[in-house]
Order: structure tokens, then sequence, then C-alpha cells
């Protein structure tokens, strides 16, 4: 299965070439060719996909990186990185994503999430 899949991903960066279209996106639509062809129930764990998938697409991303257009998009990328991120931190604290039984208690507890940054980090619960 590992061959072929280095197979496909040594066809599509031929195919990338020739009809000049992003790496990633070319991937995508031949994983998704795939998966329809052929459906195969394979569980791969996230930190595989994390640690042996991710890091080869950002730098074959960031290799071919327009700086100029990078620079006069930077504005506008930290207007929306920085907020997402925060707000994302901000709600992994407040659920504690560490434990999701725990705010999957909470959850149950309480009747709903909708004020949960007020009363979880509180520690106050309305029952």
């Amino acid at each position: 299965l590992i061959i072929e899949l280095l197979l496909v991903v040594s066809f599509v960066a031929m195919a990338v070439r020739r009809l000049r279209v992003p790496y990633t996106v070319a991937l995508v639509v031949a994983g998704l060719i795939i998966t329809f062809q052929q459906p195969t129930s394979l569980e791969l764990a996230p930190t595989l996909i994390l640690s042996l998938f991710v890091p080869p697409l950002v730098f074959e991303a960031a290799l071919h990186l327009n700086l100029v257009e990078f620079r006069r998009n930077l504005p506008a990328i930290m207007v929306l990185a920085v907020p997402g991120v925060v707000i994302t931190t901000l709600v992994a604290l407040c659920c504690r994503a560490v434990q999701p039984t725990g705010c999957t208690h909470r959850f149950r507890v309480c009747g709903g999430g909708e004020l949960l940054p007020a009363w979880y980090l509180a520690g106050w619960c309305p029952s």
C-alpha cells in the first residue's frame, strides 16, 4: 500500500509540472479519486499524519512561496490568524480539551454551553 501511494505521489508530481496546478491541490484531488474508486477502511493515527505527511506538504508550499505576494497579504493573514489562534486557545482552555470527559460532563450537568466560558472559569454551574 505504501509503495502504491508513493507511485501515485510521483505521478501527481509529474502531472503538476505539466498542468501547472498547486501540488497540494493535485494531491487532494488524487486522494479523492482513489477513495471513490476503491473505498478502504484504513485507519491512520493522527500522530502519523502530523509527523509524516504534513511536514513535506508544508515544506513544499513554503519552498514555492512567492515572497512579494506573501508580504502584500501579510496584514490580512495576521488579522485572520491572530484572533483565530487566540479564540481557539481560549476555547481549549475553557473546555479543558485535555480532559474531554470533564467538559462533556459539564455540558450535560448544566444543559448546554452557551455560557460555557463565564461559568466554567468561575467554577459555578446553575443546577
